[in-house]
């Protein structure tokens, strides 16, 4: 169907150390989903690219409806220009948040904050509607999907930080990749990575 719309996610991925969160993710966690910080709101787009005729007198003109993975393209072309997004380890928190059952807090550095205001407006630029565009930003790193009581939540949380010492360093990474998703809110066995954007000119 040449108006099939699905809901796309980017994600900051393959960070220069993550050896430590794929662990945590292994150990906690059922769905297992690759150590990731979410670099904008979710967006609804074109499955895949349409080439449309439109024909105005003895005009054809092509119009060309950008797909969500050739937007994301373009935000990581943009993002190339911008050097190396810094993540910086802020705090380990928890919540009764679906997809922030556990996990950890990140530091809205500066380069990341700037990654994820070009990415926005690359999606409002290109879509007719973005209406998560002003969402609040949270960048973190979960660890544990779905819905635990309060009591299991910090009791994972304690013993990440026991655990895991390394933690408490508040740790930078640089990372190089967007990791395009197709996503459909809590049926996380329908998310599927269909493209690695790298955002670096050399890979870690």
């Amino acid at each position: 169907d040449e108006n099939k719309e699905e809901t796309f996610s980017l994600w900051l991925g393959a960070f220069s150390s993550d050896s430590e969160y794929r662990d945590l993710i292994e150990r906690y966690d059922s769905i297992g989903f690759r150590p990731h910080v979410t670099l904008c709101p979710s967006f609804r787009a074109r499955a895949k690219c349409v080439r449309s005729r439109v024909i105005l007198s003895a005009l054809t003109i092509y119009y060309y409806h950008d797909s969500g993975i050739e937007i994301a393209i373009d935000i990581a072309n943009v993002l190339k220009k911008e050097g190396r997004i810094k993540l910086e380890v802020q705090e380990i928190d928890h919540s009764n948040a679906f997809f922030k059952c556990v996990f950890i807090r990140m530091k809205s550095t500066d380069s990341l904050t700037r990654a994820t205001a070009i990415a926005r407006a690359e999606i409002q630029s290109k879509l007719s509607s973005y209406p998560r565009k002003d969402e609040a930003f949270d960048p973190h790193i979960s660890i544990v999907y779905g819905e635990r009581t309060q009591k299991d939540r910090k009791r994972i949380a304690v013993e990440i930080l026991n655990r895991y010492v390394a933690l408490h360093e508040h740790k930078t990474y640089a990372t190089n990749l967007i990791l395009v998703c197709t996503s459909q809110r809590e049926r996380y066995e329908k998310w599927e990575i269909c493209e690695e954007l790298p955002i670096v000119d050399k890979l870690l």
